[in-house]
């Protein structure tokens, strides 16, 4: 026979198997803590300056006006029209000529 197990829930004290039934399980989950550890430093490719903690990185990315790949916002520019860029190329290629 294998041994009951227990959890604390808002209605007290109840056997684990009853309070998953209830749902009350994942409603602990959804609501306990989640601590996150702050990045171990490195050394930046960018300068060789060792970058300690998050804050710094965000301040380091700042400052040299760079973004991590895979982090940068999409883009909602819509691409050229193809029947519209033949003549856009010959349009830009007059404006050079002319100077």
């Amino acid at each position: 026979m294998a041994r009951a197990t227990y959890v604390w829930t808002p209605d007290g004290v109840i056997e684990k198997g009853e309070a998953a039934r209830r749902g009350l399980l994942a409603e602990q989950r959804a609501r306990g803590h989640q601590i996150m550890p702050d990045i171990e430093p490195f050394v930046s490719p960018i300068d060789g300056n060792v970058v300690g903690g998050r804050a710094q990185k965000r301040e380091h990315m700042r400052v040299h006006d760079v973004i991590e790949v895979g982090n940068e916002k999409l883009s909602t520019r819509k691409m050229p029209d193809p029947k519209n860029i033949a003549s856009d190329i010959v349009r830009s290629y007059d404006q050079l000529e002319r100077g």
